[in-house]
């Protein structure tokens, strides 16, 4: 399975939407697509995770090493 950018709900964690990534798309650039998705629909309750991302990164880089 492919790392991905999770909306989640602030305070309980709810998964709420995932969005799966492959490596030909910028991670920074889905993230602020999602993040101003969320500003622009004034949805203050949800924050976008990218734990799954952070540690696909981390793997990435000790297997490289």
């Amino acid at each position: 399975m492919s790392p991905a950018l999770i909306v989640r709900r602030i305070g309980t964690d709810e998964e709420v939407h995932r969005v799966e990534l492959r490596k030909n798309i910028g991670v920074s650039y889905v993230e602020k697509v999602l993040n101003g998705l969320l500003r622009n629909m004034d949805l203050e309750n949800f924050y976008v995770d990218e734990s799954e991302v952070d540690e696909a990164r981390a793997d990435e880089d000790t297997t490289n090493e």
